[in-house]
């Protein structure tokens, strides 16, 4: 596991969907899926709102790709995700209570492209903010290479409160890029908005 607290039990939980809830998904995506309890409702809500904020409209999902809730997945942490293809691209997007992924698949890089730059390309092709996007590299995992956003030479979006794209995490792999970042959109709050395992186990 990388050596960064944004890299947790949780996160790995939104990352690596677990072969249940790719079924789930799967059937949810013919029209057979389960109706929505009650009290995952507003984190659905929550859910769709942080992929549009985040995901430019040409990588959001269509109207009617459904979200899906999935109590203590895996007895880990309460998980709403949502999975659909964007032409070729293939995106997954997860969410904890403080916590938002965004795995894209199948992204095609020339010849000798450096992990970080795929990072680079694929934000700025589908992340919101992207002109201020920038990345470092931080360290190596046994698959690939992961970092985050560069707030010492791009500077911070909010300077007083946290924002997503300033605790931004990247990791790639191969052709599997992903974003790991707190859902939160900056200026005051009440919340404390945390990576911490025990801040992001139950939701609803």
């Amino acid at each position: 596991m990388p050596n960064d607290p944004f890299f947790n039990r949780i996160t790995l939980q939104l990352i690596q969907t677990p072969p249940s809830s790719i079924a789930a998904l799967a059937t949810s995506a013919i029209g057979e899926g389960k109706p929505v309890p009650p009290e995952a409702e507003f984190p659905i809500q929550s859910a769709e709102s942080w992929v549009k904020l985040l995901l430019k409209q040409d990588y959001q999902p269509s109207g009617k790709t459904t979200f899906l809730a999935f109590p203590m997945e895996d007895g880990v942490c309460d998980v709403v995700r949502v999975s659909y293809r964007v032409g070729e691209i293939e995106i997954e997007c997860a969410q904890s209570k403080d916590l938002i992924s965004i795995k894209i698949k199948r992204s095609q890089f020339p010849a000798g492209t450096q992990d970080r730059q795929k990072a680079e390309i694929v934000a700025r092709k589908a992340l919101t903010l992207s002109d201020q996007i920038g990345f470092v590299q931080s360290g190596a995992f046994k698959a690939g290479n992961y970092g985050r956003q560069d707030v010492a030479s791009k500077g911070r979006v909010d300077q007083h409160w946290p924002h997503w794209l300033d605790t931004m995490r990247w990791w790639c792999s191969g052709n599997e890029i992903g974003f790991i970042t707190l859902k939160a959109p900056g200026g005051p709050t009440m919340a404390v908005i945390s990576p911490r395992e025990d801040s992001n186990i139950h939701w609803f």
